[in-house]
This record gives structure tokens, C-alpha cells and sequence, in this order.
């Protein structure tokens, strides 16, 4: 079994972890003095050093101006944040995974789905762009025709001749007409057909993840929040005030302006 590390004040801050022997040769140096706290995982508060058997040949009476405590340091008789520091521990590795690990399936969440929308919004617009691409090039076709009907029309007089070319060019716009029609229906039978179920189906996709993309946003939005609450409570320094203001913007969020949970989901 390992030997428990110690943590120790120092100049107001927490430092640490040390083993026993290195706790001792520190008290010895003067560096740890009396009235420093002292914590070991399993503590529920932190305590004078001169209470601790062994790291003084004489435990000096408890001074009424013992030294402040850490930043952090857990207040006499707070169940609640001794309870957390017993649980995690100062520099615990559990609240930074739980940060990490929330943090990482929130954004993995929100990306997945960010990209799922796209790629609906994507096929769509394939599909919008094939029959588009279509339209305008039989379009360009009718209307390079339709100029030249028009300025042999507008000549006075009209020659037997532009009578013949103008006959030809109607009788080329009507063919053009009739293969545009032959062209659109094959490719509603054919490729645009199939462009149209993509775009279904990406759209049904989007739908069908929408609820385990959810799902992995309400693990990661937990595990983050439950960090927060193991380093605002269970931690000192900044990173604790950090915490707390965090912790304070969820909730705000949650149960105020209520943006933390998007609505509609799904539904592209």
C-alpha cells in the first residue's frame, strides 16, 4: 500500500504532495512551522502541523493566531466543502478529467451535429444546383435562338429568304423545346432522382443522430458541471474562483435565459 502524501501551507498557499519523510525534514528546516495547516487524503479538514504525532519533539499549545490558512483552505466545521476535499483531494487528477473529458464531448456533441446540418444543407444544394445548371444552359440555347427571330423579324421589309431562315430557327427552337423535355424527364427518372433521396436521407440522418448527439452533450455538460463543482468547493486559488464563477453562468443559463439547452433539435 502506498504511504499517503501530505500537503502543507506555506506562505498562504498549498504545497505539496510530499511524503512523511520529506514533511518531517521540512519541519526540521522551519519551512513547516507549528501552526501551518497540514491535509492528507482522508482528512476531512486541514489541521495544525503541531497536531499531527511525530513532526514536532514537542506539539506546542494551539496558537489563537495561527497562521491563515491556504486560499482554499476548507473553514472549521464546513461539512459540505470537507466532505469534497476528503473526495477529491488538492490537485486531484478527478476534476481535471472530468473538466477535460466534458469539455471534450461537448464540442465533439455540437460538432458532430454542426456537421450533420451542413452536409443536409449540402445536399440540398446539389440537388437545387444540378436542376439549376440545367435550366440555365437549355435557357442560354432557346435565347441565342430567340435573338435571331427576333432581328430578322425586326428587318422592313423581310426578305423571302429571312421568311426561310426564321421558319428554320422556329423549327430549331420547337426541336430544342421537345430534347430539353426528353433531357429534364430522363433526368428525373436518373440522376436527379438520386440526388433527391441523398438529400432525404441526409435530412432523416440529421434527424436520427440529432437525439444521441443530445444524449452525448447532456454526459459532457454533466461531467463538466460536476468539475466545476469538485474545484470550486474541493480546490483554492484562482482556479476556484474561476470555478465558481462558471458554475454561476451555467446555472444562469439553465434556468434563466435557458440557452444551455437548445430547442428543436433535429429538425433541420
Amino acid at each position: 500500500m502506498p504511504e499517503p502524501l501530505w500537503y502543507y501551507s506555506h506562505d498562504g498557499r498549498e504545497r505539496g504532495p510530499v511524503p512523511m519523510a520529506k514533511l518531517l525534514e521540512l519541519t526540521a528546516a522551519g519551512t513547516v512551522k507549528p501552526n501551518d495547516l497540514v491535509w492528507q487524503e482522508g482528512m476531512a479538514d486541514w489541521t495544525p502541523a503541531s497536531r499531527v504525532a511525530g513532526l514536532f519533539p514537542t506539539a506546542p499549545p494551539a496558537s489563537s493566531s495561527s497562521t491563515a490558512p491556504p486560499k482554499s483552505a476548507h473553514g472549521a466545521g464546513d461539512v459540505f466543502r470537507g466532505a469534497l476535499a476528503g473526495l477529491v483531494g488538492p490537485n486531484s487528477r478527478r476534476a481535471q478529467w472530468l473538466l477535460i473529458s466534458g469539455i471534450v464531448l461537448v464540442v465533439a456533441a455540437r460538432g458532430c451535429d454542426t456537421l450533420n446540418q451542413r452536409n443536409v444543407g449540402r445536399m440540398a444544394a446539389k440537388q437545387a444546383a444540378a436542376r439549376q445548371q440545367f435550366d440555365d444552359q437549355w435557357e442560354t440555347q432557346r435565347l441565342g435562338i430567340q435573338q435571331q427571330i427576333d432581328k430578322l423579324g425586326a428587318k422592313t421589309p423581310i426578305s423571302a429568304d429571312d421568311h426561310k431562315t426564321i421558319a428554320d430557327l422556329r423549327t430549331k427552337l420547337t426541336e430544342l423545346l421537345k430534347q430539353q423535355g426528353e433531357s429534364r424527364k430522363t433526368l428525373t427518372e436518373g440522376e436527379w432522382r438520386n440526388l433527391e433521396i441523398a438529400a432525404r436521407n441526409a435530412k432523416w440522418d440529421f434527424a436520427m443522430w440529432a437525439y444521441w448527439h443530445e444524449m452525448l452533450f447532456v454526459v459532457g455538460a454533466i461531467a463538466f458541471t460536476v468539475g466545476l463543482i469538485l474545484v470550486g468547493f474541493g480546490s483554492q486559488g484562482p482556479e476556484r474562483w474561476i470555478a465558481l464563477a462558471m458554475l454561476a453562468i451555467i446555472a444562469y443559463s439553465l434556468f434563466v435565459e435557458g440557452a444551455a439547452w437548445p430547442t428543436g433539435a433535429g429538425t433541420p
